[in-house]
């Protein structure tokens, strides 16, 4: 399976998307910002990024801008948007910013797992 980061800033949601995640075999790790998020990519390696939207001190966007500019050896990581939004400007906005799948809240375990394979199938030339 994946080592996958989640970085959400609700503790409660964080956990619960952490165990299903791990329930699954992934090896996950939690983080509650963006600012977190970059720290964990400077020491760990990830096969993908699931990354709430809206988070305190560096949300999820801003996040994903950040990491696809940098020419760091993590910048082509794939990243899930996690969001309650759902209207398709965001969306749009979202795959802007470079995440490559967005995943709505209420979700299940078999959408973002679904999100997650689909992420790490490699890309057709």
């Amino acid at each position: 399976m994946a080592d996958v980061l989640v970085a959400q800033e609700d503790t409660l949601r964080r956990f619960v998307v952490t165990r299903q995640l791990s329930a699954r075999g992934h090896r996950v790790r939690g983080v509650a910002n963006g600012a977190e998020v970059l720290e964990a990519l400077e020491n760990q390696d990830f096969d993908v990024l699931v990354l709430d939207v809206h988070m305190p001190i560096l949300g999820g966007v801003a996040t994903a801008e950040i990491i696809r500019s940098s020419r760091k050896r993590y910048s082509g990581v794939p990243i899930i948007a996690l969001t309650g939004r759902v209207l398709r400007e965001e969306v749009e906005r979202f795959l802007a910013a470079g995440m490559d799948h967005c995943v709505s809240r209420p979700y299940t375990v078999d959408r973002l797992q679904e999100s997650i394979a689909q992420a790490l199938r490699p890309k057709a030339a």
